[in-house]
């Protein structure tokens, strides 16, 4: 019964993790980078503001994808 209530614990762990970082860092840049880029097709031309608000959008992406990993390498190496 031991094990399996640390299997789950490891799962409660990974899955914070991954879904933690992907909630705050990830999907609110793929959004809005979504949303420029539809801008972008229907021909509209972006003001520099929001090239650097792209930018700054796939840097945080960028960072919320290592966080996420780096969750996971700590939840692994915690058990």
């Amino acid at each position: 019964m031991l094990q399996v209530l640390e299997r789950l614990g490891i799962i409660a762990s990974l899955s914070g993790s991954i879904l933690g970082a992907c909630i705050i860092f990830v999907f609110p840049p793929l959004i809005h980078m979504g949303c420029l880029d539809k801008k972008r097709k229907e021909g509209a031309k972006l003001s520099l503001k929001e090239e650097r608000m792209y930018v700054t959008s796939y840097i945080t992406l960028i960072l919320g994808l290592l966080f996420g990993l780096f969750g996971v390498v700590v939840s692994l190496a915690s058990r």
